[in-house]
């Protein structure tokens, strides 16, 4: 590796607790960058201190991990406050979770009103259906005339699904919509 004055001022104790882990960044001879985290520990009593303990760990592949987290993180939300469908999250309880832009423009309620309200609320009762057929862990969709909260005559296509967990029991569901103005369906 390329010899350096490694930045650890930070990581030491100013007490007797051991310090905060500090990245410290490496390039190496042939280019590559590495990352450590170090930790110092003070030796002996803050009375008597005997010296410092230095702990290091190569953490590039989890700061690597974590970037690209977040990047697909970003992504994703990106695409759901953005999307042209309408969508929303719902739990086992039939609550709201989440919601997009365009959901709450479609049932007349402000995001804010709309997350952590129930599907079983007369606002939206007409989607209670497709809820608990995702809570059975089936998939179910509507296409009709839905009347928004707001008193809007609408032409609701909707799709919902069951949302999983890891260990493949049905925790909630997402559903996304499209709808146009007036009362009738078709072409």
């Amino acid at each position: 590796p390329t010899t350096s004055t490694l930045p650890l001022h930070n990581a030491l104790p100013t007490s007797y607790a051991t310090a905060r882990p500090e990245e410290v960044r490496l390039s190496l001879d042939d280019g590559e960058q590495r990352v450590l985290e170090a930790v110092v520990s003070q030796l002996g009593t803050p009375a008597h201190p005997r010296g410092y303990v230095l702990v290091m760990r190569d953490v590039t592949q989890r700061v690597a991990t974590m970037r690209a987290l977040k990047g697909s993180e970003e992504r994703l939300r990106v695409l759901f406050e953005q999307s042209p469908v309408a969508i929303m999250v719902f739990d086992a309880r039939l609550v709201v979770t989440e919601c997009n832009e365009r959901l709450a423009q479609l049932v007349g309620l402000s995001s804010e009103v709309f997350v952590g309200s129930q599907l079983t609320t007369d606002s939206v009762s007409s989607l209670l259906a497709l809820g608990e057929a995702a809570l059975r862990g089936q998939p179910s969709s509507f296409d009709g005339p839905f009347t928004s909260p707001a008193g809007d005559e609408l032409w609701l296509q909707c799709e919902v699904s069951p949302l999983r967990g890891a260990d493949g029991a049905v925790t909630g569901g997402i559903g996304g919509a499209g709808a146009r103005r007036g009362g009738e369906g078709g072409g």
